[in-house]
């Protein structure tokens, strides 16, 4: 009589994997139930005119969020060890990085965060037409626009979203990369795509600083690469998932979101990435090379500092 085989026992890191996917699908579901009702209240309240950017956008955002609580659901099924290890290594990357220095990052946030106060002291949609990307004043002369267009934003959701996703990659630019290479790959970004977006949408006005955001995915997915035996196995897969969400809702919020200024940035910041970033870290910070690119980073500090200020006299009249 044969003996029936034992029932294989999960692993402790494995069913941490697995509590982790389901906790995330519950917060997925939520959010699409949450973003689902919103669109509704808008579509049939009294806000609906004066929020109808969001109409169209929400919807499909709130099925891309049950779509992912689902996802979550079968991979949680289907985990396996090796994908749990590549999940607490994840995890562990993320716990050593969030405690860091972060002074450019929080420095570009901060200024972003005060030009948009100052955007409501005189409207949102006056403060467009004072300093963003309107393309008709740009090809009249007024070649700054191509960067005081980044410091201003559309509404309160727009720069909860890219403060929220500069200080995610910020994070892991200036602990895993060189922390000064940020300002110069988000200068760069956001001139290449405040570029693009006047080649290829000559004709609609434009704020955000979403192709300057775009190109530290386009310098992290280079990271990745040319760092990998340094950097978590699953780092590289996740930087690639954000960017095509990214590509995702702006196929989907065409009609809001200026795509054009996203690749762009996201091409300027590949580009950074492939002229800054070395296979190993630098070993001389005092060499030549280290401080040209230090004077270099706080010379586009510099730039959005008097961006800011020439941002805020414009807006502010004084």
């Amino acid at each position: 009589m044969s003996a029936e085989p034992m029932p294989s026992i999960d692993s402790e890191l494995l069913q941490e994997y697995r509590a982790y996917l389901r906790d995330g699908a519950r917060r997925s579901f939520l959010i699409g139930v949450g973003l689902l009702g919103f669109s509704a209240f808008l579509v049939f309240g009294s806000q609906a005119p004066l929020l109808a950017l969001f109409t169209g956008l929400l919807p499909s955002l709130a099925v891309i969020s049950l779509l992912s609580g689902l996802h979550d659901l079968r991979k949680a099924r289907l985990a396996t060890e090796a994908e749990a290890q590549v999940f607490e290594e994840l995890a562990l990357f993320d716990e050593k990085i969030r405690g860091a220095r972060l002074l450019h990052t929080y420095i570009l946030i901060g200024g972003l965060g005060l030009l948009f106060l100052a955007q409501h002291s005189v409207g949102l949609n006056d403060s467009i037409a004072i300093a963003g990307l309107v393309k008709d004043r740009v090809r009249e002369g007024e070649w700054w626009r191509l960067l005081s267009c980044a410091l201003l934003h559309a509404n309160t959701l727009h720069i909860l979203t890219n403060a929220a996703t500069h200080l995610m990659l910020g994070r892991i630019i200036e602990t895993q990369g060189d922390p000064d290479d940020l300002p110069i790959v988000f200068t760069v970004a956001v001139f290449t795509g405040s570029v693009a977006s006047c080649l290829l949408m000559p004709s609609v006005p434009s704020v955000g600083a979403s192709g300057g955001i775009l190109g530290l995915s386009g310098y992290l997915l280079v990271l990745a690469v040319r760092r990998r035996a340094q950097l978590p196995a699953g780092l590289g897969r996740h930087l690639w998932r954000g960017v095509a969400l990214t590509a995702l809702v702006g196929v989907l919020g065409y009609h809001y979101i200026d795509n054009a200024a996203n690749i762009g940035g996201l091409l300027g910041g590949a580009l950074c990435g492939l002229l800054l970033i070395r296979p190993k870290p630098d070993s001389h910070p005092h060499s030549t090379g280290a401080i040209l690119k230090a004077m270099s980073a706080w010379g586009c500090l510099g730039w959005f500092g008097g961006a800011a200020f020439f941002c805020l006299r414009r807006l502010l009249n004084f």
